[in-house]
């Protein structure tokens, strides 16, 4: 009976688990407050952003369930056929994060003032593969899959990847700085559009949710480096926006319109068009 609603009304089933997550995450502030986690600077420190490695992997694991519960496997992308054409833009949009990645892991390894490297590497992998595997099967599996049912492609580009930056506001409620938020949320919506098209050239969840996994790392490893080395960790991220602040999301609307390009000219799909359901795509490069 669910799984027959959710075939039909897949926007509806797709709100409703948005809107649980939104209250989910904002509830603990509703009834206990905000909770400063920055001590007044506005920067989540490192340490700070890998308290949440159980709540990370009890959120993926419950949403691979629901999305087994609901059968949609080939809504949210679990399900190919997966287009092995594609793949070469997840490989190269992948490469600039994993090489950043993988020279910081080098850096606290081989560093004198760091205490234990490979539990801080470890635990940075482990903490963004659930948060990879959470977020995109939400937002590039779930809310994508539903609107992509019944709208434009660019459509449900464009609305999914607004709804993941503004998940982005709840980092208010742990003492972010107003700016650094808003920095945020333009980038996460930034890369919430190129996740997309990603998810799009592949027709598989998976390279999303390492590329996820893979940038998070860079951002999470450049920072435990930079707090190893610094003498004073308060001060060390500005909270002062300027107009460099918009390159990054620049670049990243840039590479996702160059993949969206490639994908509609290599299938020729239309993005002002409703995309065939995920199960009757043509195998494209099989």
């Amino acid at each position: 009976m669910i799984r027959l609603f959710a075939r039909k009304h897949p926007r509806t089933i797709a709100a409703g688990l948005l809107f649980a997550l939104t209250l989910i995450l904002a509830l603990p502030y509703a009834i206990w407050g905000a909770v400063d986690v920055t001590d007044g600077t506005g920067v989540m420190t490192f340490d700070a952003l890998t308290n949440g490695v159980a709540w990370q992997a009890i959120m993926a694991i419950t949403l691979v369930l629901i999305v087994w519960g609901l059968k949609w496997s080939d809504i949210t992308g679990f399900q190919g056929p997966y287009d092995r054409s594609g793949i070469r833009s997840f490989l190269w949009v992948g490469a600039f994060p994993a090489l950043g990645a993988l020279g910081f892991s080098i850096a606290l390894i081989t560093g004198e003032n760091v205490a234990g490297p490979i539990a801080i590497i470890t635990i940075v992998l482990v903490l963004n593969f659930f948060v990879g595997l959470s977020e995109e099967v939400m937002f590039r599996g779930i809310v994508f899959g539903a609107l992509r049912e019944k709208h434009q492609l660019i459509t449900a580009v464009a609305l999914s990847s607004v709804a993941f930056g503004l998940l982005h506001l709840v980092n208010l409620g742990l003492g972010q700085a107003v700016s650094l938020t808003a920095f945020q949320v333009l980038n996460a919506t930034a890369l919430g559009a190129l996740f997309c098209a990603i998810r799009l050239q592949t027709n598989s969840i998976w390279p999303p949710i390492f590329l996820h996994m893979i940038w998070n790392s860079y951002v999470m490893l450049g920072q435990a480096l930079s707090e190893t080395e610094a003498t004073d960790t308060k001060n060390l991220v500005s909270t002062d926006l300027d107009a460099s602040s918009f390159l990054l999301p620049t670049i990243l609307i840039v590479i996702t319109y160059w993949v969206l390009r490639s994908y509609t000219r290599r299938t020729g799909q239309s993005l002002f068009h409703k995309a065939p359901t995920p199960t009757n795509l043509p195998t494209i490069g099989a």
